[in-house]
């Protein structure tokens, strides 16, 4: 999985290896990874969608859709990715939505 995200021009934080995000035309790109669950948080729709096509390209996903704080199944996951969204613009990257494969 790093080497594809690799691949895909994500860059991985080097305080966190479970936080990749790639800055591209279609708009930047976060993604915190938990075992094999993705959140990922988007600047717009069509990063967003370009990202999951990539995953799928690889792997059998299942795309829950939107997210928000108090979704039950994910709690650590959402809770750790609200935590890296403190630092970041809500503006700039507001399209949440989870993957699981």
């Amino acid at each position: 999985m790093h080497k594809a995200m690799l691949e895909w021009g994500f860059k991985c934080l080097h305080t966190d290896p479970c936080v990749y995000y790639r800055v591209s035309a279609l708009g930047t790109v976060l993604s915190v990874v938990h075992v094999d669950d993705f959140l990922i948080v988007s600047g717009s729709p069509d990063a967003s969608h370009a990202f999951k096509e990539e995953l799928k390209a690889l792997w059998s996903i299942s795309d829950l859709g939107e997210c928000s704080k108090d979704m039950g199944s994910y709690p650590s996951l959402i809770s750790f990715t609200f935590h890296y969204l403190a630092f970041v613009s809500h503006d700039s990257l507001p399209y949440l939505s989870v993957v699981v494969m």
